[in-house]
């Protein structure tokens, strides 16, 4: 071979180009794309003549002379440096215990040693000497010099020049080319008819393809070195493949591509199955005698069905294995971009297969010899490597990516395809794939059992709702059952029984008879907990309609239950759906005034009720346009509450707040009342983060039920105030491991419960006790079945899949709803034939995607259809485009869920019209599509298109559809959509805030919240922010009037501070200089009680920032004693009585504990300890009213400080306040500046002065004889 000059500058080749740039993106000169092998050599050896053919054999190979550098302009190039006679030890091991072992380990040391692409050797090796008739030949080589082919060149170059010198001959040429042919066939390619022939006939074939196959729960960056198992198939049973193989024709390699597939399906649950295969890129005879680095890797691609037997699969391998040989110069880096694969890190198709021959008879004189790879370039996914040595066995190497796979999941997935290709030799051919078994009786087994949630502990006649309530009633007849945080009211297991009782006569003489389905159209109040228990009473199913929903909706609803009865109130009693009602003469019953028990209760009514019976309809989307009924029965409900996991102390008092049309209504609901527990009833109206800190904190709220989104919002802005509640329940989506740490790690935090089960399972299936967090979590499992619930894990031949690997979700069990109402057909394709269960077993598909880990809980892997979940809601985009639809000017229309930022999606509508000029009316269509679909469900945003994208098979190309532009229009106020500035300070601040929520920096005044990406989760943190800020708005605000310059316009009439409902405002010429209190009405209570005061007081545990210091938290504190003037509150004795007054500020009373050496644990329980004995610090005869202890966890963690605060200066509200003002002086503090609360617009003592003139107006008193009458009746 001719070598090029010395200082030859070299293009790279595209293979090497792509190591070149990873390794370049590498910190150090730590490398991955090390490759590491040696030559076991068993026979008489002269070690001194196998390294003079080494030293040959590299003068010889131009690749391994080359250098690495950058041209000026950036460009990398190679350098043909003069070849060096390298250094290349004998090592002599035969003293060492292990002289193997100590070999490996030897070896594999100086694999972690670096190569220094730009000065250093590329090549070294050294050969040990491990017994008189065995020598190792190890060699290690940087792969952007040489790939496998290359590396087998060199192998058989060193074999045969050693035979050369050992004799004394003459050395033979070697045969190569120079390394410029095969860069110059390389570069001539891309010009060439075949490189296009080639990429058509890729991007045909590809057509469709499914995203990268992985047996990891996510993608991981490539890491400097794998995981890696080797394992053997003995001669005996390789001898069976070959067999096997022969029988069909094929070459056992062949078998085991075909192994491979089915292995893959088995993992994944994917029929089309891509591969990752290595090829060579030569098919010239030039290219094939130059050892270089020119390796291709390429997606082979399979289709595995089932039903087919083994030997199609094997045949269709052979013929797959053939094209791409033919189309192998394509570059698989070019075809990734050209089918648009994200850059996620992968720079593959699937899992590698790689087939190698060692057996080409290497001989070094007389001595024999064998080759055995050590460190292959490392695997970003799964790699299986088969060798076959020509020695017996057939070797595998299995490579996992570290940073995704576990050594467990690895050595399970080596045993299965094991347990694959052993079938594979010895399974008849004509066996189905299907068959082929993946799993062992022991795990079919283990999984079983995981799969089984506890026996339900209610059975019998017990398992109806009504049984389990009144059994209570019963029991406790006087526990309280009901609250209303809007009211105050309180209703007891009895009273509650009575009303219920009462209505449910009354529909039973209007008609209603067993499993009457009955609409409930009732906003959220205790009306709502006596309609739905009513219904049950009367043997009906109540039917919750949502009225926020268009009318139409709510219509097709009630007509597809055959619901002829509505129970409304009267709030919604003249809604549309309730005229559609009445103009069909159907029976609407409106509720009474809350507090009108009868005096003398109707008898119950006569129905009897069965477990089986029907008890709810709760409506879903549906994927063919029209929403479905799931048909709940008395035992789901029963299930649902029957749970273990309540027992916990979440269910004692419950917060109510979900809207009722959504199946969180039946855990809000039915687990407190069938527990014993009471249900917490939210004001009525969209809750915002605001309200939920209200109603948790002064109902103390134990457990309540937040969506995904919802719990994010509210871990991101306010986590402290889940405070005292045992239980928080999530999920619906997926939830993000941040916000669980954020929540977890607040004082008293609750468990966090991540909840999974589709409506059709009665809310939830599995539930996950979410504890401890690693710090690198990536996802949240959906955890273990409910007691009562069975999870089945299955493949698409409905096969038990193990841990690890993705299958589709079915549900049985006690919570397994009816089906859909009064649609059999639907009924039938997802509530199939159990064959795990007796004979006439139900299951559930979800259509839902999950794995089992090895702990026995399960993690969610997505969509098995195009059903989409957001907010907790299931969704169809079919019926989304069965709405738009509907509207004359669309011909077509497609719905997606993207995520154009992470953590932020959003369902966008693509529109095909029918007229050019109508596409810029985005607006009108969703105008049209809230007319039609419940708010959940209407698109972020419509996006019109000329047409929509297909792929070649006529399927909607999503990668192709175009991401949504912010529009400069939205008519939700009938404005003209004009861009201007923001004119007043609200507008400026509003505006600011938009761009913080939504990401977006260009927010046009009159251009809605929702239409520029909002969704109601982030309406959420736009209001608490805007609080924040100053800006008294609410969520109600945002959806009514959802532009800047329209909320601007609503705020304006209000007063930053709100003053109280029904309370005249100070007089002017009061003046917050006056130190005197007028007593309030708790006040009064206090001091008509006789007796001390000093143990009336709240306590309040606040996590701190970490490096706080003393002296600014005094700081602080005295700013915040400074602004209020109940925190500088005084109790003056006068003879029998007292009175109160405000001092001027002064010092605060301020404890720092050093908890730096104390763990989370004993934090928390030296928190409570201090809590708890706080209030004895308290005399507000001294003008002590608060007190704070600062638990300094040191400068690098965060600390707690507890807050106590004397009740007469502090009820569940004022804390709201103190806290934002404490968040707001946290910030001035992390930035360095003081803290300056701002002045506060009326002082408490002015404020109540003002309350007691009020109470002493004319109008007021006329009220006295009314509420005496109704003090007396309690």
């Amino acid at each position: 071979m001719a070598l090029d000059e010395t200082g030859t500058e070299l293009p790279l080749s595209e293979a090497q180009s792509g190591v070149w740039l990873a390794e370049r993106s590498r910190p150090d000169l730590s490398s991955p794309y090390l490759w590491g092998e040696y030559t076991d050599i068993t026979g008489a050896l002269d070690s001194g003549v196998l390294v003079a053919a080494v030293r040959q054999a590299v003068r010889e190979t131009e690749a391994l002379h080359v250098r690495f550098a950058e041209t000026p302009d950036g460009r990398p190039v190679q350098r043909v440096a003069r070849p060096r006679s390298i250094a290349f030890p004998v090592r002599d091991l035969r003293h060492e215990p292990d002289p193997y072992g100590t070999a490996l380990a030897w070896m594999r040391k100086e694999l972690s040693r670096p190569l220094d692409l730009a000065e250093g050797e590329l090549f070294d090796g050294a050969v040990l000497q491990i017994g008189d008739q065995r020598h190792l030949l190890f060699t290690r080589v940087h792969h952007i010099v040489l790939d496998g082919f290359g590396m087998t060149l060199f192998s058989r170059r060193v074999a045969d020049l050693y035979g050369s010198l050992l004799d004394g001959g003459p050395i033979p040429g070697n045969g190569w080319s120079p390394l410029r042919a095969v860069l110059d066939e390389e570069r001539a390619y891309p010009d060439s008819p075949q490189w296009e022939a080639d990429r058509q006939w890729w991007l045909d074939h590809m057509e469709g393809h499914p995203e990268f196959l992985s047996l990891a729960p996510r993608p991981a960056p490539v890491p400097a070195a794998s995981l890696r198992l080797t394992s053997t198939l003995p001669e005996a049973e390789f001898a069976q493949l070959r067999a096997a193989a022969q029988d069909m024709g094929q070459r056992w390699s062949r078998l085991v591509i075909a192994a491979t597939a089915v292995f893959v399906h088995a993992m994944t649950g994917s029929r089309d199955v891509v591969l990752s295969l290595p090829v060579t890129g030569r098919v010239s005879e030039q290219s094939r005698r130059v050892p270089g680095m020119s390796a291709n890797v390429l997606p082979l691609r399979l289709s595995v069905d089932p039903a087919a037997p083994f030997t199609e699969l094997a045949a269709r391998a052979d013929e797959a294995i053939g094209l791409v040989q033919r189309h192998q110069r394509y570059r698989g880096e070019q075809l990734r971009r050209d089918l648009h694969y994200p850059q996620d890190g992968r720079r593959f198709f699937g899992p590698v297969l790689n087939i190698q021959r060692f057996a080409y008879g290497l001989r070094f004189g007389p001595a024999t010899a064998t080759v055995h790879n050590l460190q292959a370039p490392p695997s970003e996914d799964l790699s299986l490597v088969a060798y076959d040595r020509g020695d017996g066995p057939l070797t595998i190497d299995a490579d996992v990516n570290p940073a995704n796979h576990s050594p467990e999941l690895l050595r399970d997935a080596s045993d299965r395809f094991l347990r694959v290709l052993r079938q594979a030799a010895t399974r008849p051919a004509l066996t189905p794939v299907a068959r082929y078994a993946v799993t062992s009786a022991d795990e079919r087994d283990r999984i079983g059992a995981a799969g089984s949630g506890r026996p339900q502990r209610y059975t019998g006649p017990a398992r109806t709702a009504l049984a389990r309530f009144e059994a209570h009633v019963a029991a406790t007849p006087e526990a309280f059952a009901v609250r209303s945080a809007a009211t105050g009211e309180r209703l007891t297991y009895r009273q509650l029984d009575a009303r219920a009782t009462a209505l449910a006569a009354r529909l039973t003489a209007a008609g209603v008879t067993a499993e009457t389905p009955v609409g409930l159209l009732v906003e959220r109040s205790p009306e709502l907990v006596v309609a739905v228990l009513g219904v049950i009473k009367a043997g009906a199913a109540y039917l919750p309609l949502h009225r926020a929903d268009a009318p139409s909706r709510l219509a097709a609803i009630a007509a597809g239950a055959g619901a002829r009865f509505l129970i409304t109130d009267a709030t919604t009693r003249d809604d549309e759906i309730a005229t559609w009602f009445r103009d069909r003469g159907h029976h609407v019953h409106v509720l009474g005034v809350l507090g009108e028990e009868p005096s003398d209760p109707p008898r119950a009514p006569s129905a009897t009720v069965h477990p089986e019976h029907l008890a709810c309809v709760m409506y879903t989307s549906g994927s063919t346009g029209a929403p479905k009924g799931v048909a709940i029965t008395h035992a789901n409900l029963v299930r649902l509450a029957a749970d273990r996991w309540w027992d916990e102390g979440g269910a004692e008092r419950v917060l109510l707040h979900s809207p009722h049309a959504f199946d969180a209504l039946n855990l809000e609901l039915w687990v407190p009342l069938l527990t014993g527990g009471e249900i917490v009833i939210a004001p009525p109206g969209r809750t915002d983060l605001g309200v939920l800190r209200d109603v948790i904190a002064t109902h103390r709220v134990t457990g309540l039920w937040l969506t995904a989104g919802l719990f994010a919002a509210l871990a991101e802005e306010d986590p402290d105030c889940l405070a005292g509640v045992r239980q928080v329940w999530t999920g619906g989506d997926v939830v993000a491991p941040e916000a669980v740490r954020r929540v977890r790690s607040a004082p008293r935090a609750p468990a966090v419960v991540n909840g999974y089960g589709p409506t059709e399972t009665t809310v939830f299936a599995t539930r996950h006790p979410v504890d401890q967090l690693p710090e690198h979590t990536a996802s949240i499992p959906i955890g273990a079945p409910l007691d009562g619930t069975r999870v089945h894990l299955l493949d698409d031949a409905l096969r038990p899949v193990p841990p690890g690997v993705t299958g589709e979700v079915y549900l049985s069990g006690t919570g397994l709803a009816r089906g859909y109402l009064g649609a059999p057909l639907r009924t039938a394709e997802r509530f199939v034939a159990c064959p795990f269960g007796p004979p006439g077993a139900r299951m559930y598909r979800t259509g839902d995607l999950a794995r089992w880990n090895p702990d026995g809980t399960l993690d969610f892997a997505g969509r098995a259809d195009s059903q989409v979940k957001l907010r907790g809601y299931r969704i169809e985009p079919g019926e989304i485009d069965a709405a738009l639809c509907r509207h004359p000017a669309v011909t077509r229309a497609a719905t997606v869920l993207r995520e154009d930022r992470p953590g932020e999606r959003r369902l966008v509508s693509y529109v095909v019209t029918a007229r050019p000029e109508s596409d810029g009316d985005a607006d009108a269509l969703r105008r049209h599509a809230a007319e039609h679909l419940p708010a959940f469900m209407v698109p972020s945003a419509i996006v019109p298109v000329e047409r929509l994208p297909l792929t070649r098979n006529g399927k909607l190309d999503r990668a192709a559809l175009p991401a949504p532009s912010t529009p400069m229009r939205d008519s939700d106020d009938g404005t003209d959509g004009t861009d201007r500035s923001p004119r007043t300070p609200a507008e400026e601040t509003l505006t600011a805030l938009f761009r913080e929520v939504l990401g977006e920096q260009h927010i046009p005044q009159d251009t809605g919240f929702f239409t520029l990406g909002g969704d109601s989760i982030l309406a959420i943190h736009l209001v608490s922010r805007a609080r924040r800020a100053g800006l008294p708005l609410t969520s109600q605000d945002v959806f009514r009037h959802p532009t800047v310059t329209a909320l601007a316009a609503t705020l304006a009439d209000r007063s930053p501070l709100p003053t109280g409902p029904n309370v005249a405002a100070p007089s002017d010429t009061d003046t917050d200089d006056d130190p005197a209190v007028e007593p309030t009405p708790v006040m009064h209570w206090l001091r008509e009680r006789g007796g001390p005061v000093a143990g009336f007081a709240q306590s309040m545990a606040l996590r701190t920032p970490a490096a706080l210091d003393e002296p600014r938290l005094r700081a602080l504190l005295e700013a915040l004693l400074d602004r209020h003037d109940m925190l500088r509150l005084r109790l003056v004795a006068r003879d029998s009585s007292w009175e109160l007054r405000t001092e001027p500020g002064g010092r605060i009373a301020l404890v720092r504990h050093d908890a730096s050496g104390l763990d989370r644990q004993a934090l928390e329980a030296a928190v409570r300890e201090h809590a708890a004995r706080a209030g004895e610090r308290l005399d507000p005869a001294e003008g002590r009213v608060l007190h704070a202890e600062w638990f300094d966890a040191g400068a690098d963690r965060p600390g707690t400080l507890v807050l106590t605060v004397h009740h007469l200066a502090v009820d569940g509200v004022s804390w709201r306040i103190l806290l934002d003002d404490l968040r707001d002086g946290w910030r001035a503090l992390a930035d360095g500046r003081t803290p300056a609360p701002p002045p506060v617009g009326t002082g408490f003592g002015r404020w109540s002065r003002a309350l007691a003139a009020h109470a002493r107006d004319a109008s007021v008193l006329a009220e006295l004889p009314y509420w005496t009458q109704v003090a007396n009746a309690v």
